[in-house]
């Protein structure tokens, strides 16, 4: 089994569609070890959002506008999501996967299926609380250094996610695998409001 850790920033968020400028990923064995990790940068081919130029940016927007567009990069995403016993994490899913899913549209591509879990919930569960705190004030939290990690890079970011599960593996004693189970068992009673992340979270 392999662990995806993924992280989608975008350009705007304009009419309520997203126009995706970069996906980071950090792929791992169920032992957190690392296999492949990377920064792929894109053109949105859109406006940008002056919030996200002034706080999101973490290249020259030189770079995002000379770099490949979603359908020249789709291939390589699609791929990742989809490999066989891949489990793909995000830190709020319904944000990435929505994303990118908004992409898919824009582009007249196929929408990604994969099985995903949102760490996001992980840590509502593993903390007992409905509200949980933005990706580096959590991983802060459970004592994570974060001080060779850039804000907002969607790699770091990803990164970050990863050491968050990792983490809480450790505290809790408990494999990857134990930890999706008890995840599993615990959702529905833990927080009733939220739903049970399915097989295709894509929807």
């Amino acid at each position: 089994m392999k662990f995806l850790f993924i992280d989608v920033e975008c350009a705007n968020c304009f009419k309520g569609t997203a126009k995706i400028c970069s996906f980071g990923y950090v792929l791992t064995d169920e032992k957190f070890n690392i296999k492949e990790s990377r920064d792929i940068i894109i053109n949105p081919k859109s406006s940008w959002d002056k919030y996200v130029i002034r706080n999101i940016l973490t290249y020259k927007k030189a770079s995002y506008m000379a770099a490949p567009t979603f359908p020249q990069v789709y291939g390589k995403i699609k791929a990742l999501m989809q490999e066989p016993e891949t489990i793909v994490f995000c830190y709020g899913d319904n944000n990435d996967l929505r994303f990118i899913n908004d992409d898919c549209t824009r582009y007249n591509l196929e929408l990604i299926k994969c099985k995903s879990y949102d760490i996001q919930q992980f840590y509502k569960v593993y903390n007992e609380q409905q509200f949980v705190r933005g990706l580096f004030a959590v991983a802060d939290s459970l004592g994570i250094d974060l001080s060779h990690l850039q804000e907002h890079n969607s790699c770091d970011d990803a990164m970050v996610t990863m050491l968050i599960l990792k983490t809480m593996s450790q505290k809790t004693k408990m494999s990857p695998q134990q930890l999706l189970n008890w995840y599993d068992k615990n959702i529905t009673t833990a927080l009733p409001k939220k739903k049970k992340t399915v097989e295709i979270v894509n929807q």
